[in-house]
Formats: C-alpha cells, structure tokens, sequence
C-alpha cells in the first residue's frame, strides 16, 4: 500500500510556472475535450454556501474529471462580497484547487488559483478569438483595469498587434496608473478615457471583465465587424444581445447556473436557440466562426471547472519538474507507540520515513537552496550574504519542524539542538553556507534542472553555484530532518545541526567560534562530503607567509639597492633543500611544502623590489601540529635574515607569519562513526558507502582535535566543483537524506 505525499503549489509558484502561451494551449485543448466528450463534471455542476447575515460569505465548490490527462480536482473559493466590496478576484479571498489520482483516489497537488483563475477567464475567450475576431484589429478598448482586463491585454497581445489600447475605471487615478504601466510594457499607446462609451465606440476588440452587476456597454456603441468579450455579469445591455449577429457562449449549461443569466432567459431576452455555439464547437470544427467582415459578435464567458483543472494539473507537473512547492506529508497508518518512541514497529517506522524521502522534494529543496546566494567574497566569513543565507534558508525551516533550540553567534553560525538528550548518546551534522563565487557560470543561482544523463549523473540534476559541495548536503540534511519531524519520532538522543558561514575559506574559525559560543558537542560527527562516501581522513594544512624586506632604487643601479626577489630565491632555495619532512602516510600520502604565490612591492617599472612575499601551503599528517610546522619553516627561512644581497653587500631582513590552518583528520574504518553511517546505508540503500582519504582539508579535523570522532558523508559531484557546471544529482542527494534520516534515527530514536 502506498501513501502518496501531497505537493502544495503557492501563489508565489505560479506566478514562476505559468506563462500565457501555455495557459492559452491548455485552454485550447480543454475545449477539444470538451467537444470529444472526455470531460465529466460534478452532478451538480456546483455547490454554493452564501452566507449574508453577519458574514457577507461566499463559498462555491466545483468538480470535474479530465479523462484525458488524466486528472481530476475539486476548485474551492471563498470571498466577501457586501454589495459595495466585493473581494473574488482579489487575493484576500481563498482560492485553491485540489488534485486527485482518478485512478487510485490518492491526493495529488493542492494548486493555489489566485493567478490561474485571472489568467484562465483571460485565456479562455482569447482563444475564441482565432476564430471571431475581425481580421488584423487595431484597436482593443478595456472595461475595467483590475486583473481580468490584465490578463485579456496579456492574452490578446500574443495574438495581435494593436496599434491603440484605451480603457477605463470608476476612478482615474487607476486607469491612468493601468494606462501608464501597460504603455511602458507593451511599448503600445495605452489611453486612459473617463467612459465606457468611448473605450467601446470603434474598437475592433473589446473586453468587460469588471465585478460590477450593473449594465456597462451598450449594443448600439459597437461598429460593425467588431467582437464584444463579455467576462463577467452584465458587460453588455442584455437587450442588446437579440441584436448581435452571432452570440457565442463558453457553455449554455454554465451560464444558465449564472442567477444573470438565466434571469435574461427567464425574461426572454436571450433563448437556447439565439446561441450561435459554444466554443468548443468552434474549436473542433463543428461550426465556423466568423463569416463576414462586417458581422458583430458577441462572445460571453462564465468560466469552466475544466479549464482550472487543466491548468491546476499543468502547474502540478511543471512543479514536479522543477522542484517547486511544498510537500504535504499524506496520512498514513499509525507506526508509533503513545510516546513517540520506537516499539515494537521499529523497523516499519524506519522504512517509512525512508519511504517518504522522495526525489520530488529533495529536488525541491535544491532549488529553493540554489536560488538563495552565498558565496565567498573578499569579505569572507563576515560576507552578510552568508548570514542572510542561514537567516532564510535554514532556520525558518528548522523552525517550522518545531525545533526551537536554535543558537547562533556573532559570527552568524547556527546551532540547532533536537531531542531529549536522556539517551546519552548524540550526533552532531554539520553544513556550510559558503560556497564559491559565481565567477563565469551562467545563471549560477538560478537552480536549473536538467537531465543528468548528459552529464554521467542519474536522473535529474540541479545547477547552481554550491550545490556539488556545500547545498546538496544541506538540501539531504534538511530533508532528512523534515521527513523525521513529520513522522512524529521522538529523539531519545541529542541531535547538534551546525551550519556555519564557512565552507571555502580554507580555516576553523566559524567551526571554532560556534562551538565555544554555545558548548555544543557530540559523540560523533558527520561533515560535507562528496559522492555518498565515507571520507575516513585528510591532510591538515598551515598557511605560512615569508616576507624577504631589501630597499628599492632603480634596476639600472642595483648596487644602491637591496633585493627582495634574490633573497626570496635563496629562502626558497634553503627550504627545498635544508626541510625535513615526516615520513609519508600510508593512506593520506606525504606531507609537503609547496610555493603557491610571490609576489612583490613596489608594483613599478625599472625598480629593484623592496619586499617579496612568498605565500607557502604546508600539508600536516597526523601527528604533526600547525604550530611545529612553522617553527621548522621559520628556522630554515630565517637563516637568510641579515644574509646579504651579492649585488649590494646590504642586508635582507626577513619575517615569518602564520596564516590560516585546518588540522589533519583521520579516523579508523571501524571507528563509531564510520560503522554508524556504514549501518544507515546498508539500511537506507542496501550497501555500504564506499570509503576513501581526502586531499584537501576540512573541518573535521578540527572536531578530531577537540574529541569529537568525525568523518564526512554526503552528496555532491566534485568533478563539477568550482566549474561552470555546478551541480549534483537528485537521485543520489535523495540517496544521502536516506541515509542521514537513517543514521539519526538509529543513533538518537
């Protein structure tokens, strides 16, 4: 038995995945469904819940079943509307539709509709437009500026090029501002009139979409061979419709349910048979649509549940596609005992949280993680980027999973502390906001997602800066922490999530700093890694800088001077020859002294220089100390100190500066914590992790050295690491928030 999680799609989403183009498409195959007969509406068409006394209350529900796609969804709005305010196409109103598997009965999306809803009215009549409008119009006139008319001026511009746009509103200050806008956008005339007599007279389109229920044009104002769109109510005189050479309607069954409407019928105003088709007949070729130049047309439209449904099921898969939206745990069978904690169902607990890590959010949450910046800068740990980062990609989220034990210091690092602690043992997964800058890869926080086969990589990836080191870890940790939360297991343990401003600046600082501000600590620890492997060890490092000082004069005379460079050369030259090194590791390899960097001052033409600098990368195996390493460093370098430059006879004088450090890390393959990740994996995917040495450095080795046994697990692609193709794997990112999700619970549940 499966229980689908559900994908809520904010506002804020569709405003990112929906386009017009696609929202006229999906308009135009639903009438083509509609004409095969392959959509099936709720019995009755709607429900309405109208409340006046007290509330001014409004709730209308509508169904329908596409069995084409196939989909079905239920649409629900609720709005205020008094007589004098009326709030149903506004976004204060509740506006949603739910999507359901017609298959299976599970629950797929809940889609907010705000947007849909404008844009479909919009789209809807547009598209009768290819087969009623005049040829070539030129000049579109608008009854009313709020959204319907936003949406037709969006809808109608992808299909003609007006050469005057007019509209007007009850107030001037609206349609000057509409005018004002639309004119920028659109680079039309757009001009604002104080009449629906003159936005209508001579207009080749024009549209009424107001919420008013009084009469806005009037039939005598159309010329001949122009198109009335009526989107609402009342937009033209009812009594002018017997005078229209053709009416067509979006649905005579809709409308009739409309109380205007069928009050028009009722009145014998309008009949069934002064109908000169619906849409959908147009659309499949059951009728023709206009027949002369000269003919005016009346189209009204009252809206149909298909069409929101479509366009709901549409943006459910594009979200689906693009990581967007916010998974919705489905209910599913009690696994836990009354205290939360593991009983007799352990394993089936474990194997549903595991089963509720999907690709779907993981991909998500990799998205959202990539379109927030936080690079490294020149600024470094005190870049605020990195602190806005933590402040709305990480804590917000942890709070919202009820984990309210969060720290931070004045660096900006987070601690988060989760669990009872009254098992004694406890975990601590540490993340890192920094990553590289975006230097030349194209839209490198845009969270673009691609096929990863293209690239050697499973299924889907994600691109943008970070994610092959730092945010495909954090996007598994976050998961991993979600999924536990929701599944409501308790933590016996101490779970310690850090997220530090660090992550490409090569030292402990931000590792150092938040544990001594808070006290966190841990049995063991699990950093960033790369590829799902267990990295046991690395080297450590110190940065040493040597400076070599002469005195500058002209290179046309160096016997006046006194050369920096030569006695770099000769500093460089002793270290080479005169360094003792340690022995090589047999896993991590040797330790080494390289030059990475001279550089030397003044920056001038023709002058003997008067400083050098010579910036050094020491490696460190263990045993060895940042500390030691630059003694020996110094004592060598320091032997050219007061030695004398040849061309001048004077004296160099030299300086030796430590830089920033990182300590070597190296645990054993059957240490705790490799043992413990070595079980959440064989749990989580059914293998173990392949486990390796590191090259470069990280913060676990500053854990090592304070007591706290720590390896680095995690997701990440490092053949793509600081190029222009910065991405990971969902696939394998979904993998690593197993495993986490596993480690936690079998360590602290």
């Amino acid at each position: 038995m499966s229980y689908p999680d559900l994908l809520f799609v904010s506002y804020q989403d569709t405003l990112e995945l929906l386009n017009i183009d696609d929202a006229m498409r999906v308009c135009e195959e639903v009438y083509h469904m509609l004409a095969r007969g392959s959509v099936a509406h709720s019995r009755p068409p709607s429900f309405k819940l109208d409340v006046a006394e007290d509330f001014n209350n409004h709730w209308h529900v509508k169904a329908a079943l596409l069995r084409e796609i196939p989909t079905t969804g239920v649409r629900l709005y609720n709005y205020f509307d008094d007589g004098k305010r009326n709030t149903v196409g506004a976004l204060e109103c509740g506006r949603y539709i739910v999507l359901a598997d017609p298959k299976t009965g599970h629950g797929l999306a809940m889609v907010d509709e705000h947007l849909t809803y404008g844009v479909r009215s919009a789209a809807a009549a547009a598209i009768a437009c290819k087969w009623l409008a005049p040829a070539a119009p030129r000049t579109l006139g608008l009854i009313g500026v709020g959204s319907m008319a936003a949406n037709s001026l969006r809808c109608l511009s992808r299909l003609y090029r007006f050469e005057e746009i007019r509209c007007t509103s009850r107030r001037r200050e609206t349609r000057e501002a509409f005018a004002a806008h639309w004119s920028a956008e659109l680079g039309i005339p757009v001009r604002p009139v104080d009449t629906v007599e003159e936005v209508v007279r001579g207009a080749d389109i024009a549209v009424g979409g107001t919420t008013s229920s009084e009469i806005m044009a009037r039939e005598p104002w159309l010329k001949p061979g122009s198109l009335f769109i009526s989107l609402a109510r009342r937009e033209l005189d009812p009594d002018g419709w017997k005078h229209m050479d053709k009416v067509v309607l979006d649905s005579w069954e809709m409308n009739m349910r409309m109380p205007v409407f069928s009050s028009m019928v009722e009145n014998g105003q309008f009949s069934k048979h002064m109908m000169y088709a619906e849409i959908q007949d147009l659309v499949s070729g059951a009728k023709r649509g206009r027949a002369s130049a000269e003919e005016r047309i009346l189209l009204h439209t009252t809206g149909l549940v298909a069409h929101d449904i479509a366009l709901a099921h549409h943006l459910y898969v594009k979200a689906r596609e693009t990581g967007r939206g916010i998974v919705l745990p489905a209910a599913r069978p009690p696994q836990l005992g009354s205290a939360g904690s593991f009983m007799a169902g352990e394993d089936n607990v474990l194997s549903g949280v595991l089963s509720r890590i999907a690709a779907s959010r993981i991909k998500s949450v990799m998205v959202e993680l990539a379109r927030v910046p936080s690079p490294l800068t020149a600024l470094f740990e005190a870049e605020p980027q990195l602190r806005a980062f933590i402040d709305a990609a990480v804590e917000p989220r942890l709070r919202s999973l009820g984990i309210t034990d969060i720290r931070r210091d004045p660096m900006g690092n987070l601690a988060a502390m989760w669990g009872r602690g009254e098992s004694g043992r406890s975990l601590m997964l540490v993340t890192n906001a920094m990553n590289q800058p975006a230097s030349t890869m194209p839209n490198p926080y845009g969270g673009e997602v691609r096929d990863g086969a293209a690239y050697g990589l499973p299924g889907e990836v994600v691109l943008g800066k970070g994610l092959s080191e730092q945010k495909a870890p954090l996007a598994a940790i976050l998961v991993a922490l979600e999924t536990i939360a929701q599944s409501g297991v308790a933590l016996g343990g101490r779970l310690v999530f850090l997220c530090c401003v660090s992550g490409e600046t090569g030292r402990h600082d931000a590792i150092r700093s938040i544990l001594e501000t808070t006290g966190a600590g841990a049995d063991m620890a699990v950093l960033n890694g790369t590829g799902n492997r267990i990295s046991l060890g690395n080297r450590g490092r110190v940065d040493v800088t040597v400076t070599v000082h002469g005195s500058p004069c002209h290179s046309s005379r160096p016997a006046e001077g006194c050369n920096a460079i030569t006695g770099a050369v000769e500093v460089m030259r002793r270290l080479a020859a005169e360094l003792r090194l340690p022995p090589a590791h047999p896993h991590l390899g040797p330790a080494s002294l390289t030059v990475n960097r001279i550089a030397s001052f003044p920056d001038s033409t023709h002058t003997i220089q008067a400083r050098c600098d010579i910036g050094i990368d020491r490696r460190l195996l263990p045993g060895e100390t940042p500390e030691a390493a630059v003694v020996d460093i110094a004592a060598v370098a320091k032997a050219v100190d007061g030695a004398k430059d040849p061309a001048s006879g004077k004296a160099w004088r030299v300086e030796v500066t430590q830089g920033p450090m990182m300590y070597p890390a190296l645990v054993a393959e059957n240490s705790g914590v490799a043992r413990a990740l070595s079980h959440a994996s064989q749990t989580a995917l059914g293998s173990a992790p392949e486990m390796y040495y590191a090259t470069n450095a990280f913060d676990q080795g500053f854990l090592n050295h304070v007591g706290i046994e720590a390896c680095t697990y995690g997701p990440g692609e490092a053949q793509y690491a600081h190029t222009d193709l910065d991405m990971a794997s969902v696939n394998r990112t979904r993998d690593a928030a197993r495993v986490y999700a596993a480690l936690i619970m079998q360590q602290l549940a």
